[in-house]
């Protein structure tokens, strides 16, 4: 009976073990173990994807004869350092790999088999190119808006009709009204009472009620009278429509 629950024992740690390597083989990420003289010792195959032409394989090979030794030096090896002294390491790093440039994330892990002796690093790097490549064009998509929105004579507004507060405004409303967007902002919900005429103000609030159930692209245009810095009225012509929904 124990030789059969044992051998069941081992079957089963067995299976497990081949899950474990299958999973190992077939995930997308890279996985290796490196030693304290950064040779690589084992890899998975996403790894090998970094292997240049002259290499037969990763096995035995250091760090810099694979990645170039001024990008060892600079960009590996301070990460490399710190994880052989105990830390774990994450890092974000573009790199030259042979199918060109790509943008990745890196874990290191201290590696170690008995006792706390740091005997390698596990390196686990998973490839965000194509995340990065579009948070940069997020980026300059919203830059180029922002350039936009400041070099238009018109004033460009964001209310919140939740929060009653006014959440942006352009630069241009210290040329039409004289208060700068980090003063209409401090003004939150008296915004409107503070500066629009007192004859004005209940057209400007129905108009805002009917922004809850404006269609989709649809505009509502209101004229009204916002009083400048300098106590003189100023005649305006909005023009609103939704932004964003909750």
């Amino acid at each position: 009976q124990q030789r059969l629950a044992a051998e069941a024992e081992r079957q089963a740690a067995e299976l497990n073990l081949h899950r474990y390597k299958r999973l190992v083989e077939v995930t997308p990420d890279l996985m290796a173990l490196v030693d304290r003289n950064y040779t690589y010792q084992l890899v998975n195959p996403a790894c090998l994807e970094w292997v240049l032409d002259h290499l037969a394989g990763l096995v035995g090979h250091t760090i810099a004869e694979v990645m170039g030794e001024a990008t060892f030096q600079t960009k590996i090896k301070p990460h490399f350092d710190r994880c052989l002294r105990g830390e774990v390491v994450g890092f974000e790093e573009w790199f030259d790999a042979p199918s060109g440039p790509r943008f990745m994330g890196v874990l290191l892990v201290p590696y170690s088999e008995q006792g706390d002796t740091v005997l390698g690093v596990v390196v686990t790097a998973r490839d965000l190119t194509n995340l990065k490549r579009t948070e940069t064009a997020l980026q300059q998509q919203q830059q180029l808006t922002n350039q936009i929105a400041e070099a238009t004579l018109a004033i460009l507004y964001v209310y919140d009709l939740v929060e009653n507060r006014n959440v942006y405004v352009n630069a241009q409303i210290a040329t039409v009204l004289g208060y700068s967007p980090e003063e209409i902002q401090a003004m939150g919900s008296n915004l409107f009472p503070l500066l629009v005429h007192p004859e004005d103000l209940p057209r400007l609030a129905t108009n805002f009620q009917r922004c809850f159930t404006l269609a989709d692209g649809e505009v509502l245009e209101l004229e009204y009278r916002m009083q400048h810095k300098s106590g003189e009225w100023r005649w305006l012509l909005s023009r609103d429509q939704v932004f964003c929904r909750t």
